[in-house]
């Protein structure tokens, strides 16, 4: 599943390379290209695809099922969140509180996917450490 997401993460930072994701801390903004962000997201959906691969087809140690569901649905949800949801989206709508709106919902979804993401990590690394230590 996760090796499978790198061609297409690849396609997509290929296709929008003049792409930027700006981040904004206070009164710092961080902008980086897109491409350069992504090449370290598929090393790391790499290794992760390694690690269940390792894991499925090992003899001592399996990964409990539960977890490893959470952490793909998690990991490929969000991803596709933080992709194809616009960073600032623009709306045509004379009201102004409703395009308040519709951009702190924009914002918010962004964050839950970032924070779905971070959890489905740490999901990753206690569904291995577990598997590691449980006794078949």
């Amino acid at each position: 599943m996760f090796w499978g997401l790198i061609p297409l993460i690849l396609i997509y930072g290929f296709l929008n390379r003049e792409e930027a994701l700006d981040i904004n801390i206070y009164d710092s903004y961080f902008i980086f290209q897109l491409y350069f962000v992504l090449i370290p997201l598929c090393l790391y959906l790499y290794l992760v695809g390694l690690g269940y691969y390792l894991s499925y087809h090992s003899n001592t140690f399996k990964p409990l099922n539960f977890l490893t569901i959470t952490h793909v649905f998690l990991t490929v949800i969000g991803l596709l969140i933080l992709f194809f949801v616009p960073q600032s989206p623009s709306f045509y709508s004379n009201d102004l509180n409703a395009n308040a709106r519709y951009i702190m919902l924009y914002q918010n979804l962004r964050k839950f996917a970032v924070l779905g993401v971070v959890f489905a990590q740490i999901m990753f690394l206690i569904n291995l450490t577990i598997s590691i230590f449980r006794k078949r």
